[in-house]
């Protein structure tokens, strides 16, 4: 539909769509919104806190890869609105450049998007996951396996005395299932998974003249909802999602993916959609046959 507008010259914007939920990336930081504030494991780099690229957005989770310790964000953090994939070698900061100018990592891995991937639709170019790697740099530390654990569920409060544990960073979740996410902007929100590996698509449209510019297609992404209150926002962008296993220890979790965008449009239902691990890891793999370690304390994951 959307496509058929922009060909018409129909600004998208200026009709409503009610045959389905659009999702719109986690990006641009409302003015005054209160963001995810507390302890932060000693000063350490930890998941779920506010980062900056070329956008606002949130450190997803941190992870060692081939012999580099980094973090993992979304991808379209690191360009202008139309994210194309590709390594912009982005510098971060925390948790912006303005309040600490000295930059805590560099992108190293972004795939570009490609019409050549199994399932990707005639006219687009598609990724299995927005997501890069950022490697951290000398002297920046991290806390591994480690996301920020709010005071409850939507609160931007982070505990002084307790933080969630990765334990496991492979598998999906079921329909129905509950996940759970923890952003800068909305701290920790949770919803029931209702749609499962679905291929979402979104058409870049030149604001000034309505020509698509883009039609990116993102492959076997899965979309959380509930309501009334948001569950994401702009700046949410990279959000680690997560279900709680409580075990072998209370506060234990399996992560699950990247929160990339959000829809809060509905009076009664909001979304989210994210990223399956999976595909994060498979697509930000630099070489190959080697493994992705996020897990905290002494595991292996």
């Amino acid at each position: 539909v959307e496509s058929a507008l922009v060909d018409s010259g129909v600004p998208v914007d200026a009709v409503v769509i009610r045959t389905g939920v659009k999702p719109e990336p986690a990006i641009g930081l409302p003015q005054g919104t209160p963001t995810l504030t507390g302890a932060a494991s000693g000063g350490n780099l930890v998941g779920g806190y506010k980062i900056t690229g070329y956008h606002a957005c949130t450190l997803g989770f941190i992870s060692k890869h081939n012999g580099k310790t980094g973090f993992i964000t979304n991808g379209h953090c690191t360009q202008p609105f139309y994210w194309n994939g590709g390594v912009q070698s982005q510098k971060f900061y925390q948790p912006s450049s303005t309040v600490n100018p000295t930059a805590v990592g560099t992108e190293i891995s972004d795939p570009p998007i490609s019409a050549t991937l199994d399932g990707c639709a005639n006219t687009y170019k598609c990724r299995y996951s927005d997501s890069t790697f950022i490697e951290t740099s000398v002297g920046t530390g991290v806390s591994l396996g480690v996301i920020a654990k709010p005071t409850g569920i939507r609160s931007t409060t982070v505990s002084t005395n307790s933080s969630f544990r990765v334990v496991k960073d492979s598998g999906t979740a079921s329909l129905n299932q509950i996940v759970h996410k923890v952003g800068q902007t909305t701290g920790w929100t949770s919803g029931k998974v209702v749609q499962s590996c679905a291929d979402v698509r979104r058409i870049h449209a030149d604001p000034a003249t309505h020509t698509v510019v883009l039609k990116v297609q993102l492959l076997c992404q899965d979309v959380v909802k509930d309501g009334p209150e948001k569950i994401g926002e702009g700046g949410d962008s990279g959000s680690p999602v997560f279900q709680i296993a409580n075990a072998p220890e209370g506060n234990d979790v399996h992560l699950l993916g990247l929160l990339w965008a959000v829809n809060n449009g509905d009076p009664e239902d909001k979304y989210f959609w994210y990223s399956r691990i999976e595909n994060v890891y498979g697509e930000l793999t630099l070489a190959s046959g080697r493994t992705w370690d996020s897990c905290g304390g002494s595991l292996n994951c």
